[in-house]
């Protein structure tokens, strides 16, 4: 080709004068809930939490550990959803379940600890650092299985609801007094043995209320504002044996209520909130898997909430994406042969979508993440402008998207001319050395159509010069 000087010159000098515009954004692509294991080996646990322990602004993990002479384990996020094991050993107990919460009032996060096989419940606070110490509570000995957090009593910090499953009292309501020491309210729950609980306000009149996963009918309880429950009445059905292990919350028919998810060893099910606290069993059976944890979130983007199921060995981990309406349908994807206990979800690697971190308590693998990826779909690198051909008037729609921002790209990843990840002015000069400088061509796919062969987040919405 022949050498053009002049209108690299001229490019330069557009770009001279655009200089404060400096770089565009890269604009990531939403999560599609395809996952893809990093890899990662986060030992073997029954139960997750979540949450910024360091105050750098990513979520880190505290990683519950059921052996008393492992003591639950506290993983840095180094932003970009790789974990680093702090060192730190909290606690040196049997411990079945973590909560994470502002419990102190300090502004950081601290831990509630439930632990199995007689032990008490114990309370951790955070330095701010990641760094915790021992309250010296010691609350209840039963052996319990979960506990959530929240205000309780409507007076600004969080009490915990912890329940148990093999003698004892079946609940336990603690009430914070606000620096984080707790007082078993002593309210009588009855004497069915409880799974799991999940909090929120399921009669719409502002506080929070229980729903409580069993072996048998699992039940809610309604909060009078302060603090004290009463059994509404129902008896939801469960199922068979091992049933509500799981129960997660979330308007899933998008009525504007709280629904149910609950996980189960012979099918998970969806109860639907007339909006006074009474559930009606949607129907749906979904899998026949012997599950243990669900979490939801928005995991396809398209704004409603999807259910990330997971799934004790030999059985796979599942992702059941809701159509908007509380109807749910099995993407087919089958994540991992883990023996999962439990998932929790949260944005691991700060692209803005949910991804999943799964502990392990036994099998061949152990407790990782799970990022959620863009589908892939086929592009031509160059073809900038979608006019079907590459050619310099990709260049100028490229600089103009770049520093006037009166262009919308339908494919970054086409617009990635170089391949490194990002749209900035490279990829204006990569195409100008090739076009005038007889430079290298782009890698593929270049002048034909094709998959991206790097691991990136950048996507295409559409890109009609493809098949």
């Amino acid at each position: 080709m022949n050498s053009h000087p002049i209108q690299i010159l001229l490019v330069l000098s557009i770009c001279s004068t655009c200089c404060a515009s400096a770089l565009a954004q890269l604009s990531p692509c939403p999560g599609n809930a395809i996952f893809e294991d990093s890899g990662q080996d986060l030992g073997y646990s029954p139960m997750v939490a979540l949450g910024d322990l360091d105050g750098d602004g990513d979520l880190d993990a505290l990683m519950a550990n059921v052996y008393p002479d492992a003591g639950n384990r506290v993983w840095l996020n180094d932003s970009q959803g790789n974990f680093i094991d702090s060192g730190q050993t909290v606690g040196m107990y049997s411990t079945a379940s973590v909560a994470l919460g502002d419990l102190d009032g300090d502004g950081d996060l601290d831990i509630f600890e439930v632990n199995t096989n007689n032990q008490p419940d114990r309370v951790y606070f955070n330095d701010g650092n990641a760094v915790f110490t021992d309250s010296d509570q010691e609350l209840g000995n039963s052996d319990n299985h979960s506990v959530v957090l929240g205000d309780l009593d409507w007076d600004g910090d969080l009490d915990a609801i912890v329940v148990n499953w093999m003698g004892g009292d079946p609940v336990n309501i603690y009430i914070n007094d606000g620096t984080g020491i707790f007082t078993d309210s002593g309210q009588d729950m009855g004497s069915v043995d409880f799974y799991s609980v999940a909090l929120g306000d399921l009669d719409g009149d502002g506080d929070l209320d229980a729903f409580f996963g069993s072996y048998g009918n699992n039940r809610v309880y309604l909060n009078d504002g302060v603090g004290t429950f009463t059994d509404n009445g129902q008896w939801i059905l469960a199922g068979l044996y091992w049933n509500s292990h799981s129960v997660d919350l979330g308007d899933l028919d998008g009525d504007g209520d709280l629904d149910a998810f609950l996980s189960s060893w012979t099918a998970n099910r969806i109860y639907l909130n007339d909006g006074t606290g009474y559930f009606v069993d949607s129907g749906q059976r979904l899998g026949d898997n012997k599950s243990f944890g669900v979490s939801l979130g928005d995991l396809d983007g398209d704004g409603d909430l999807d259910a990330f199921v997971a799934n004790e060995w030999p059985d796979t981990n599942r992702v059941y994406l809701n159509e908007g309406n509380g109807l749910f349908i099995d993407s087919g994807l089958e994540i991992g042969i883990n023996g999962s206990h439990a998932v929790i979800l949260g944005d691991l690697d700060g692209d803005g979508d949910l991804d999943a971190l799964v502990p392990n308590r036994w099998g061949d693998s152990p407790s990782t993440v799970y990022i959620n990826r863009c589908a892939a779909r086929h592009f031509r690198r160059g073809e900038c402008n979608g006019d079907g051909n590459i050619n310099i008037s990709d260049v100028l729609f490229l600089l103009d998207y770049l520093f006037k921002s009166n262009q919308a790209l339908s494919c970054y990843d086409a617009a990635d001319v170089n391949d490194d990840g990002s749209n900035n002015i490279i990829d204006v000069f990569s195409m100008l050395a090739y076009f005038f400088n007889g430079a290298v061509a782009p890698p593929v796919p270049f002048n034909s159509c094709g998959f991206d062969p790097t691991d990136d987040d950048l996507d295409c919405e559409q890109f009609v010069g493809c098949p």
